[in-house]
């Protein structure tokens, strides 16, 4: 499971700038990650088992 952390951590890496999000572990997806801008919105990164690649969602208000 750490290459699918590695893969979520990189994709991250590369469409955020990482110094202003906060990045918390989700453990409800596999290798999830919750990002807070400095606004609070906040999205899911995880890695999607089924698909074999990263993916994301914005929890619903």
């Amino acid at each position: 499971m750490i290459e699918k952390e590695k893969a979520v951590m990189d994709w991250i890496g590369k469409n955020f700038y990482v110094n202003y999000i906060k990045i918390e572990d989700y453990p409800l997806f596999p290798a999830g990650k919750r990002i807070i801008d400095k606004n609070g919105d906040e999205m899911i990164v995880y890695y999607d088992l089924m698909y074999d690649r990263v993916d994301w969602t914005f929890p619903q208000k």
